[in-house]
């Protein structure tokens, strides 16, 4: 199938506007899932910073295709009045505006990871309830959780 000039704009536009947040959601899942397999290895978090990279790549490839639209398109014109321009120019300013966004987000999280050791155990208060139902004391003693107080009947 043999596409138009604006046919093909059009096509690159939307791949343009859509790209970073699915490339966002499939990172953001992505880690959720490799997260355990990269604790289970030794140095495994690599596969935590590759997706980053990846991601990051992505989003800003697909700002460059909107930048390359953009110029494409060519500015206003006073006597310009075709509608797909203008639609085009919208697009195209609203598809930079979000791989702007969805890059800043994955470095956040990048810097988070790189930062933080993602294996790192959450830190437990003295007041959290183990599985058993047991309370730690501040010496760091278990405690039975307390049998609940017989109830008095109703007279």
């Amino acid at each position: 199938m043999v596409l138009s000039e604006h046919g093909q704009g059009t096509a690159r536009m939307w791949v343009a506007l859509s790209t970073p947040p699915v490339v966002w959601f499939a990172a953001q899942n992505a880690g959720y899932f490799f997260v355990s397999w990269a604790c289970a290895r030794q140095n495994g978090e690599w596969i935590l910073h590759g997706i980053a990279i990846v991601s990051i790549a992505l989003t800003v490839g697909a700002g460059l295709l909107a930048w390359s639209e953009l110029r494409h398109v060519g500015h206003r014109g006073p006597d310009d009045h075709d509608d797909h321009d203008q639609r085009m120019r919208f697009l195209a300013r609203i598809a930079i505006a979000g791989a702007v966004i969805f890059t800043l987000i994955l470095l956040v999280q990048w810097i988070a990871i790189a930062i933080q050791d993602p294996c790192m155990p959450w830190p437990r208060s003295r007041f959290t309830p183990d599985a058993d139902g047991a309370t730690r004391t501040s010496a760091g003693v278990a405690r039975a959780a307390r049998p609940a107080a017989p109830s008095r009947p109703a007279r």
